[in-house]
């Protein structure tokens, strides 16, 4: 091969090497901007169409590694579950106790954070369970890194009175946490649904001064205060 031709080649890998590498660097971020959503507390309870009740364990994106389903709260069949959510796609499988065979659920979280999907697998006699659609009992915790950015702390409104002050605190993040109030020593802790509010009363001795404070929430917000009493 001449010395051009050799240059010619060379040229066209390291070109193709290097989308190649643009290709791999873009899909990257494509998937680090996806959104995440994890299961709020230990358990990932779905209810199907045809009155099955499912308690699944959970540890935020994972799910397992057991789980139940019941038709009623007397009569129940175990089994050993492994999956869990990927962005806003669930997908798990219950390997049933007892040589009682394998279910397999499949869906997707919507933008209100309930999921919704399907179960399949053979019927667990008699009547222990029997596959069909399913949606999820409570809201999933979804974020994406644009949420994460644009997130605000609380807004934060105070009303003096005699024993105390009584702080309007409202959400402006859309994302459910537990906050935390600290002044002067003082400390207390309360729940702030989403887009929701909470009214904190902070018992107080009038010292006619501009008392600070801090609301530090676990969504990774805050808001400080401030009031004259």
């Amino acid at each position: 091969m001449s010395p051009t031709n050799t240059q010619k080649v060379l040229s066209i890998f390291a070109s193709a090497a290097f989308a190649a590498g643009f290709v791999a660097v873009a899909g990257a971020k494509e998937a680090s901007a996806e959104t995440t959503c994890t299961v709020t507390g230990q358990y990932f309870n779905l209810h199907q169409d045809n009155g099955y009740d499912l308690v699944i364990s959970a540890n935020g994106s994972t799910l397992g590694p057991t789980g139940l389903a019941r038709a009623n709260p007397q009569t129940a069949v175990y089994g050993d579950v492994k999956g869990g959510i990927n962005g806003r796609l669930v997908d798990f499988t219950i390997t049933w106790s007892d040589n009682k065979g394998q279910a397999h659920f499949t869906g997707a979280v919507g933008d209100d954070g309930i999921a919704k999907g399907n179960s399949t697998g053979p019927s667990v006699p008699i009547n222990l369970w029997n596959p069909g659609p399913w949606t999820s009992n409570e809201p999933l915790n979804c974020t994406s890194p644009e949420a994460e950015k644009a997130k605000q702390g609380p807004l934060v409104s105070a009303e003096p009175a005699l024993a105390g002050v009584t702080f309007h605190i409202t959400d402006r993040s859309g994302v459910a946490s537990q906050c935390t109030y600290s002044s002067e020593g003082y400390k207390a802790s309360f729940g702030l649904p989403a887009n929701g509010s909470f009214d904190l009363f902070v018992p107080a001795i009038r010292l006619f001064k501009t008392r600070t404070g801090l609301i530090e929430c676990d969504n990774g917000t805050s808001t400080p205060t401030s009031v004259f009493y």
